[in-house]
């Protein structure tokens, strides 16, 4: 029988129940980042009209129906949604990039941000769509900005796919496409991981018909991986093909980075890939926008109705948020969806136009950076050099693909 949402909570993370208010203090300089360079934040004057809404399901529905233009929906007036905030929310979910951070960069002002709505006693979840990281190394890296947050308030995609499994009862092993942090969150489901096609890079056609995939390989999870290779892409086809269930964390086509809003292939690359291969179309995406994480949040003491939805995506964030009916969404500007793409979707008559579009997280509390400087950190993963082709002749050769190295 498969397992509850409610025994995979207490088997992963003792449920990941509300954090007592005394352990949500934010650290005032943790780990490497230095805080030097952010200057302190000016809250503005908040505006004489005072936002009034005692059914907020019914206020943003109003706000939704009467906007023609993105313009209708952003909030630049400098007080920013405080009072709406302080009368209709009790818990806050935050996307992480493009909302806190861009890869290893912290958008200024989100330290702030973060420690105010703490202060105002909101809870925090941090829901994010990237799973190359367990909610422990999230939490890390959360740290390395000077920002402290609990194991119990990151709910990934890495996480949400691992829960998944969990909830069908798989009894054989994972093979993963993707990240680590895909495969420490099902070391700690207890579930087995497959090492597939070790570090082979290739697939020849003659690799492809002596190709085994033992039987007891029931899964796989495709998430975005930073060294995806056309072995990897062959051995899950097959091992879908012969029947394993085929779970993906999440859709992001892409992610930006940098400057220039350029766009870096995202899982949802990745998955594209694995289903064009197999011919099979994923059962799940585990992240965001799915039932099934929401139901995970819901299960968690999160009431949708008084929770506030903050993202820079339409297609994930903006759609979790209405599909859970939350109180109020907000797109940040600081990430993949712009004004235009707000446009285009309100002229469409897309579902998904969030209630009200910011700048940034700190615009959104009625906050402006004074002299921020944008803070990086180095991660700490091991880097990965380039291939060794010699080397992967013989990976190649040990998981049986070939037979001479």
């Amino acid at each position: 029988m498969a397992a509850s949402l409610a025994a995979v909570s207490a088997c992963v993370a003792r449920a990941q129940a509300p954090v007592p208010r005394a352990r949500l203090t934010a650290a005032s300089g943790v780990g490497k980042a230095s805080l030097g360079g952010v200057g302190k934040l000016a809250r503005c004057a908040p505006s004489s009209s005072k936002v009034l809404s005692t059914n907020p399901a019914l206020a943003r529905r109003a706000v939704t129906r009467t906007a023609s233009t993105s313009e209708d929906l952003l909030v630049d007036d400098g007080a920013g949604l405080l009072d709406r905030i302080t009368a209709d929310i009790d818990c806050v979910v935050l996307d992480c990039d493009g909302v806190i951070w861009q890869g290893n960069t912290l958008l200024p002002g989100v330290r702030e941000s973060i420690q105010l709505l703490r202060d105002m006693g909101k809870r925090l979840v941090f829901v994010t769509n990237n799973s190359n990281k367990s909610r422990k190394q999230y939490v890390h890296k959360f740290e390395q900005f000077g920002i402290t947050v609990e194991k119990e308030e990151v709910f990934s995609a890495a996480f949400a796919a691992a829960a998944y499994l969990k909830t069908q009862a798989v009894t054989g092993k994972v093979y993963v496409v993707g990240g680590q942090g895909i495969v420490d969150e099902l070391n700690e489901m207890h579930i087995e991981v497959d090492p597939g096609v070790f570090g082979a890079v290739k697939c020849t056609e003659d690799d492809w018909t002596e190709l085994i995939v033992e039987d007891d390989v029931k899964a796989v999870i495709v998430g975005q991986d930073l060294e995806f290779t056309f072995a990897k892409l062959c051995y899950a086809s097959l091992a879908i093909q012969q029947g394993a269930k085929f779970v993906a964390t999440n859709p992001d086509h892409a992610d930006v980075l940098g400057g220039l809003r350029v766009k870096m292939p995202g899982a949802g690359a990745c998955v594209a890939a694995v289903e064009v291969a197999c011919g099979e179309s994923p059962e799940i995406y585990a992240g965001k926008p799915s039932a099934f994480l929401l139901e995970l949040l819901k299960g968690n003491y999160v009431n949708m109705e008084r929770t506030l939805v903050v993202g820079d995506r339409l297609d994930t964030d903006m759609a979790f948020g209405k599909a859970g009916d939350a109180g109020l969404t907000v797109l940040v500007l600081t990430g993949v969806s712009t004004l235009e793409d707000v446009d285009a979707a309100i002229e469409a008559g897309n579902p998904n136009v969030p209630d009200h579009v910011v700048m940034g997280l700190p615009q959104m509390l009625g906050l402006e950076p004074e002299d921020s400087t944008l803070l990086e950190f180095v991660d700490e993963d091991i880097p990965q050099g380039e291939v060794d082709m010699e080397e992967d002749d013989r990976a190649r050769a040990a998981f049986g693909a070939i037979e001479n190295a």
